[in-house]
């Protein structure tokens, strides 16, 4: 998921490995005398690993597509430095496999675009690489999703804001041209997107869309044209922070 990244284990604060977009379990969970049999579910695994938490991240996974079972997604991303605490660019990893192929986008790489807006139940991304565009548009019930809230051990708080039932929509385009793109995927799911945004900090009210972390990223930092619904700006100034943070 990182690229580069991983091959510098020493430098960043934080990292991820999504081992398995698209896993199938089984086995059972015993809660309080009553034994729940899981056979071949859906399932999804990563790792995280390093010094610190971000003070904002996101976290999305998705692999039961309602038309399209053999496709998945994972992505995450936020707030980015190095090790010893040196502010980067926000960094967002997005990875896509469907009929056959990984279509991947990461602010890592220097000819990738991104705007995205996230807040309490709402994640919306777009990105481009060199031949493919990305919309991303997900959604929660705030009121349904999941405080976490876990204590690191410098005795700092952290809540992940969580939920395993979103709904989502991605849409994947391929260039034809230089402003031209043809639709070549359109997978959605009702109720089946595992969706995470984390906080440094407690929200004070869970689903107040007042706190919300924008941007947009050119990390080409180029002067060649690009589509028009991406165009190359300064980065927006990152609002209060969200984040969130995946564990397991």
């Amino acid at each position: 998921a990182m690229g580069w990244g991983l091959s510098f284990p020493q430098v960043f604060n934080i990292y991820w490995h999504p081992a398995q977009m698209d896993a199938s379990y089984s086995g059972f969970l015993t809660v309080d005398g009553h034994t729940y049999i899981i056979a071949e579910a859906d399932g999804y695994q990563d790792r995280n690993w390093g010094r610190r938490f971000p003070e904002w991240w996101f976290w999305m996974a998705i692999n039961s597509f309602d038309e399209n079972p053999d496709s998945a997604f994972a992505g995450g991303g936020g707030d980015a430095r190095t090790r010893d605490g040196l502010k980067l660019p926000t960094a967002i990893l997005l990875g896509l496999w469907h009929e056959g192929q990984m279509y991947e986008f990461r602010t890592s790489d220097f000819r990738h675009l991104f705007r995205w807006q996230m807040e309490l139940g709402r994640w919306e991304i777009q990105a481009i690489n060199q031949n493919h565009r990305l919309r991303i548009s997900a959604s929660a019930d705030p009121e349904s999703m999941m405080d976490v809230p876990f204590r690191t051990p410098d005795g700092n708080t952290f809540h992940d804001y969580e939920t395993l039932g979103g709904a989502a929509h991605i849409e994947l385009y391929e260039r034809q041209s230089l402003f031209r793109w043809e639709k070549i995927a359109d997978l959605s799911t009702q109720n089946a997107a595992g969706l995470e945004l984390g906080l440094d900090h407690k929200a004070p009210v869970l689903g107040d869309t007042s706190f919300s972390v924008v941007g947009l990223l050119d990390v080409r930092h180029s002067t060649s044209p690009s589509p028009s619904s991406l165009r190359p700006r300064l980065p927006l100034k990152l609002e209060p922070y969200l984040s969130e943070y995946r564990t397991d």
